[in-house]
């Protein structure tokens, strides 16, 4: 990645899916089905750990623990191992896209891009 290329992922992530897919609701014996699925399959497991690198992008972007990611990758930035990172933010009456490339050894901000959503 580069200044560019960073740019350009932070357009793609905020204009988001082309054509969206409206959900629908299952019906009644799916939803009985899967229940009956789970039942037998017992206890959920734990939840997966998280990503590699995502505490990383958070701190180095300044954001809360809890801030969810909307995309995550390893990748390099003109030459610098690092994560490349993208955040939906609220700010104030907006929401926002923050895309960020932090330094993988450590984590220390290489570039950071937003976008009004």
């Amino acid at each position: 990645y580069d200044r560019v290329a960073l740019q350009a992922l932070a357009d793609a992530l905020a204009a988001g899916p082309a054509s969206p897919t409206p959900a629908r609701a299952p019906s009644p014996e799916v939803e009985r089905a899967e229940e009956a699925t789970l039942q037998a399959q017992g206890p959920a497991p734990p939840p997966p750990a998280p990503a590699p690198g995502l505490d990383c992008a958070r701190r180095a972007a300044g954001l809360d623990p809890e801030a969810a990611p909307v995309y995550l990758k390893e990748a390099s930035f003109q030459g610098t191992p690092a994560y490349v990172a993208a955040f939906r933010q609220q700010a104030q009456a907006e929401q926002r896209l923050l895309v960020v490339a932090v330094a993988r050894e450590t984590c220390r901000e290489l570039a950071r891009v937003q976008r009004k959503l």
